[in-house]
């Protein structure tokens, strides 16, 4: 197992954590993705890494029937109560282990929440031209949850660093943007199977407590493969620096492209 996989599942330890912290998405990730492929009630999609449901709901909720593919049991469980009473088939697997099952007919969407940096570098995108019928959409969305204040943000930077100095495994940010154009964006750019690239900045700010964004920090993988104590005591140091109530951003950035 690659350190990445290994990586991608330690989310299931904080599953319901991870629920309750994660920030959602806003409605407008569906209106982009789902854009001139017809009535959502009629439509198939596939989601890889769907964790918890956050953009399920958002995708079935709107009636497309859904194949969720989550490999984390404890995520599975959490995926199927939030999804409950909609148009969606939970799925133990990845992108690269799908059924057949769950790989049969074409798909008209396929998408990833904070999910695609998991699957295999060397055939992921050959995997989902091969899932998606000529004129559906792949699409990717996610990003992280900053502080806004430069002066904490360092501050929590260097308190992180003294722990974890270092982090080889994929993140949001792969590569380097092309024209302003980021990942995986500039993956389906280059890719034969895949036309009409677009990318959307749904970035919003607000105001979170700090208990809530320390618990956010808390499912995070770079936290969550620490030993235990190392953990606990980096995020109470963390907590320690912040004060009540903090300013924070929330990275969305959307990217879609169509099947050719």
């Amino acid at each position: 197992m690659s350190e990445a996989v290994a990586r991608a599942l330690t989310f299931g330890s904080v599953a319901e954590r991870y629920e309750r912290y994660r920030p959602g998405y806003p409605q407008v990730v569906a209106d982009l993705a789902l854009r001139g492929l017809g009535a959502p009630e009629g439509l198939r999609g596939l989601e890889i890494g769907a964790g918890t449901g956050k953009a399920t709901r958002l995708l079935a909720g709107r009636g497309v029937r859904t194949t969720a593919v989550e490999p984390d049991p404890a995520m599975r469980a959490v995926l199927e109560r939030t999804t409950a009473g909609l148009p969606v088939t939970v799925v133990a697997a990845t992108l690269e282990t799908l059924p057949p099952s769950a790989a049969g007919t074409p798909y008209d969407v396929a998408w990833a929440a904070a999910a695609w940096h998991w699957t295999d570098v060397a055939t992921r995108w050959d995997r989902v031209a091969a899932l998606l019928r000529p004129g559906g959409a792949v699409v990717g969305v996610g990003g992280p949850t900053e502080l806004v204040d430069d002066d904490l943000r360092e501050r929590v930077a260097r308190l992180r660093d003294e722990v974890m100095p270092g982090d080889d495994v994929p993140s949001w940010r792969v590569g380097e943007p092309e024209d302003d154009l980021r990942w995986p964006g500039t993956d389906w750019r280059a890719h034969p199977a895949f036309t009409d690239v677009e990318q959307h900045d749904l970035t919003s700010t607000g105001t979170a407590s700090a208990d809530d964004l320390v618990g956010q920090l808390g499912t995070v993988s770079a936290y969550l493969v620490l030993d235990a104590a190392v953990r606990e005591g980096l995020l109470a140091r963390i907590r320690a620096a912040l004060p009540d109530e903090v300013a924070v951003r929330h990275e969305v950035v959307l990217h879609r492209a169509v099947r050719v």
